[in-house]
C-alpha cells in the first residue's frame, strides 16, 4: 500500500518541471522590458519599415496602377516629407489618402513612381539643428508611429480584399483595320488584362474556352456561340496559365476561331456596311488546380465592310472554307480554274470557239490562306 505522503511526493515530481515551464514562459518578455530606451527604438523602428514596405508602391509602379489601389492622387507640394527636395522638371508629387491619418506621398518621374512614403504626423518638426531630441521623446513618436502604421496596414490590406473581389481580369478585343472588303480576312485579336492586386490563373484548354459572338448592324443582332475546337480529354498542366497583376494574356487560339465565326457572319445573313462586333468569353474551372471561372464581356469593335467593286474575269479573292470555291470553265481567258462561287463571272459565250479545253476533267479545289487554289485532277 502506497501512503498518502508517497503519493503526493510522486505528483510533486512530476508538478514541478510544468510549474518552472510555465514560470518560464510568463517571464519570457521580461527580457524585453529590460531593454533600453534606444534599444526599444530600434526594434519599434524595424516593425515600421517591415510594415511600410509591404503596403507601399515599390519604384517603377505605374501611376495607374497605384491609382486602381488608391484612388486618385491629389498634388502636393514641391518639397514632402519623406522626400527628398530637389526634383526634376518632368516628376510631379502627388498624395494618396487611405484613410484620415495615412497619407501616402508618392514622387513620379515618367508616370512610374520615383520614390514613395506614408507622411508622419508624429515625427518632431521645428526643432533647430544640432538640439538633441530627449530618447524618451524620440521613444513616445516611434510608438505613436507603430501605431499609425499598424492602422494604415489593416486599411491597406481590406482595400486590396475589395478589389480582388471585384472581377480580376479585363477582356478586350480589337481589329487590325476599321475598313475592310467583302470577304476579306476580318483579324480581331482578344486580349485579357490582370487588373487585380494578385496572380490570376485560367484554364485555357480549348474544349472548356466558351464564346458568344454578337454581330450587330441596323438594331438587328447575328449572335453565333460555342467552344473554341471539340477537343476531348481534360486540362493539364500546361492548359493553365497564370496572369501576374497589370500583364496581359492574348488569346491566339480563341482569336483564330473568333475571327472564322466572324467571317461567317459578316458575308452571310448579314450585309455589306458597317456593324459592332462584341464578344463574351467564359472561363470554365478545372480539378487540377483552382483557377477563375467566370464571364468576362468585351466592349464594341466598330468596323465597316464595303462591297467588293471587281468585276470581269473570274476571281479567287477571299474565300473561308473549301466548300467556298468552284471549278469553272472560264469562256473569257479559255482556261480551267477554282474560283469564289460567291464571285461573278463575266458573261463570256459558252460557245466561244477560241476555247480549246483538254477533256472533261474537273478540278478539285480548295480554299488556301483565303484563297481558292486548284488540287489534282479528276
Amino acid at each position: 500500500m502506497c501512503s498518502l505522503e508517497m503519493l503526493l511526493e510522486v505528483d510533486m515530481k512530476k508538478i514541478i518541471p510544468i510549474i518552472i515551464l510555465i514560470l518560464l514562459i510568463g517571464t519570457s518578455g521580461f527580457g524585453q522590458s529590460q531593454l533600453t530606451p534606444e534599444e526599444k527604438i530600434t526594434l519599434l523602428r524595424k516593425k515600421i519599415s517591415d510594415i511600410e514596405s509591404s503596403c507601399t508602391p515599390k519604384e517603377g509602379t505605374s501611376k495607374e496602377e497605384v491609382e486602381r489601389i488608391f484612388g486618385e492622387g491629389k498634388p502636393a507640394p514641391d518639397t514632402i516629407s519623406k522626400l527628398p527636395t530637389t526634383t526634376t522638371p518632368d516628376s510631379s508629387n502627388l498624395s494618396y489618402e487611405l484613410y484620415k491619418g495615412g497619407v501616402l506621398l508618392v514622387r513620379y518621374k515618367d508616370d512610374k513612381v520615383y520614390l514613395a512614403g506614408y507622411l508622419d504626423p508624429y515625427a518632431a518638426k521645428g526643432r533647430p539643428a544640432g538640439v538633441e531630441v530627449p530618447v524618451e521623446e524620440q521613444l513616445q513618436e516611434v510608438k505613436h508611429r507603430l501605431q499609425q502604421m499598424e492602422v494604415i496596414h489593416s486599411v491597406y490590406l481590406k482595400r486590396l480584399k475589395e478589389i480582388n473581389q471585384k472581377q480580376p481580369l479585363e477582356f478586350s478585343i480589337k481589329s487590325d483595320k476599321q475598313v475592310y472588303d467583302a470577304g476579306e480576312p476580318i483579324k480581331l485579336i482578344a486580349e485579357m488584362k490582370n487588373i487585380s492586386t494578385s496572380e490570376v490563373c485560367i484554364n485555357t484548354l480549348a474544349n472548356d474556352l466558351r464564346y458568344i459572338i454578337t454581330l450587330t448592324q441596323e438594331g438587328k443582332e447575328f449572335i453565333s456561340e460555342g467552344p473554341i475546337v471539340a477537343e476531348s480529354g481534360q486540362a493539364m498542366d500546361r492548359d493553365i496559365v497564370c496572369i501576374k497583376p497589370s500583364k496581359s494574356y492574348k488569346l491566339e487560339r480563341f482569336s483564330g476561331v473568333m475571327n472564322r465565326e466572324v467571317l461567317i457572319n459578316v458575308n452571310n445573313p448579314i450585309k455589306k456596311g458597317v456593324m459592332d462586333i462584341k464578344v463574351e468569353f467564359i472561363l470554365q474551372g478545372t480539378t487540377i488546380r483552382p483557377v477563375w471561372q467566370g464571364k468576362l464581356a468585351s466592349d464594341a469593335v466598330t468596323i465597316e465592310v464595303k462591297e467588293d467593286e471587281s468585276k470581269g474575269a473570274p476571281s479567287d479573292k477571299y474565300c473561308k472554307r473549301n466548300e467556298d470555291c468552284k471549278w469553272v470553265r472560264d469562256y473569257c481567258n479559255c482556261q480551267d480554274r477554282c474560283v469564289n462561287k460567291y464571285v461573278e463571272l463575266e458573261n463570256c459565250p459558252p460557245d466561244n470557239k477560241k476555247c480549246k479545253f483538254g477533256g472533261f476533267d474537273t478540278l478539285i479545289c480548295y480554299c488556301v490562306n483565303n484563297k481558292c487554289v486548284e488540287g489534282p485532277k479528276e
